[in-house]
């Protein structure tokens, strides 16, 4: 995948798994290797995450990412990913989930991330993509220290 093939191919499409599947097959790489590579050049800020039997073992952001994806916790209920282990298919579609889903750090507490994830059976695992399509920092007085809950009356862990 050299820079001068791939890195245009990355910035003048919007941010999607098919964009990454499409590079994948048109350089005959993996899922996992285009989409690192995918975010070397990607222009929004975005993260790769691997999951593996219910549990995150790696992630790797774009370099100014600013949240921290905590490896090794169980993968939160709310994900799309987690609904492959629970014998689910995985929607083929970006959606938005709440941003507690995936992230520690400071952010609005209604903040919102958009997450796209495809099965990888033969390793019982899942890849994810998220993004952070708005700003989603806080105000000051926007943040809880305390636990919190979503306007659904979910519980939003905090750290």
């Amino acid at each position: 995948m050299p820079d001068f093939l791939f890195r245009p191919s990355c910035q003048k499409r919007a941010s999607s798994f098919s964009v990454i599947e499409q590079l994948a097959e048109k350089f005959g790489t993996t899922l996992t290797a285009t989409a690192l590579r995918y975010i070397a050049f990607c222009p929004e800020q975005c993260a790769v995450v691997f999951s593996q039997d219910r549990c995150i073992h790696w992630y790797k952001p774009i370099a100014d990412f600013g949240f921290h994806i905590p490896v090794r916790d169980t993968l939160d209920p709310y994900s799309l990913a987690v609904e492959f282990f629970d014998g689910k298919s995985i929607p083929d579609r970006m959606e938005t989930v709440d941003a507690s889903t995936w992230l520690r750090g400071r952010y609005h507490s209604n903040a919102m991330i958009k997450e796209e994830s495809r099965s990888l059976p033969r390793y019982n695992a899942v890849l994810s993509l998220l993004w952070i399509h708005e700003e989603i920092d806080p105000d000051p007085d926007d943040w809880a220290d305390t636990e919190t809950f979503t306007r659904d009356g979910r519980w939003r862990r905090r750290e």
